[in-house]
């Protein structure tokens, strides 16, 4: 029996997912001539480091086939909050997309800043999740995934994601907390 890679579970998570947040907009069937085909109706912004830029291809390509969304690529190889300006990169993003979702997956760049300042790592994924969703998109935040029994970093991922979770939690906005540990 064979497992999906890393990214084709980040493919299968983020559409299930996204399917039961953003629900379906397909239109009742007719007799009628077939009209032209509407316009995305959902606009999803893909964000992350190495593991979302190697799942971004397959997300979109299932979500723009739908039909009724638009999938924008924005992860990149080495992204972290704590080492990159995530105010100007997703300002630019929300300027950009105007998303209905966004879809959110970092891990091992913030992992050492996460154990060493647990409290201001949560202000700052409080911060992100804030911006994010200030207009009212839906956010999906997927934990970082476990690695192989080998994985020197297990406890900081660990507690990397029981903080965003944890952040999650707190916020009034839309949006949720897909923990990784399942897969």
């Amino acid at each position: 029996m064979s497992f999906p890679s890393s990214s084709g579970l980040v493919v299968l998570v983020v559409l299930a997912a996204l399917g039961t947040a953003l629900g379906s907009s397909s239109a009742p069937a007719s007799d009628a001539r077939p009209a032209a085909a509407p316009a995305p109706q959902q606009r999803i912004s893909i964000l992350g480091d190495s593991v979302m830029v190697d799942g971004e291809p397959g997300v979109e390509a299932v979500l723009d086939s739908t039909g009724v969304t638009q999938a924008y690529r924005h992860a990149f190889v080495g992204y972290g909050l704590t080492r990159n300006n995530w105010r100007l990169d997703y300002g630019r993003v929300l300027a950009g997309d105007d998303p209905t979702a966004v879809v959110m997956m970092i891990g091992d760049w913030d992992n050492a800043f996460a154990a060493q300042h647990p409290r201001q790592f949560a202000s700052i994924v409080g911060k992100v999740m804030d911006f994010l969703t200030h207009k009212g998109a839906f956010l999906l935040w997927i934990g970082m995934e476990p690695g192989d029994s080998r994985f020197i970093n297990e406890a900081r991922r660990r507690n990397l994601n029981s903080i965003i979770q944890a952040e999650a939690g707190e916020r009034p906005k839309p949006g949720s907390y897909l923990p990784s540990e399942p897969l």
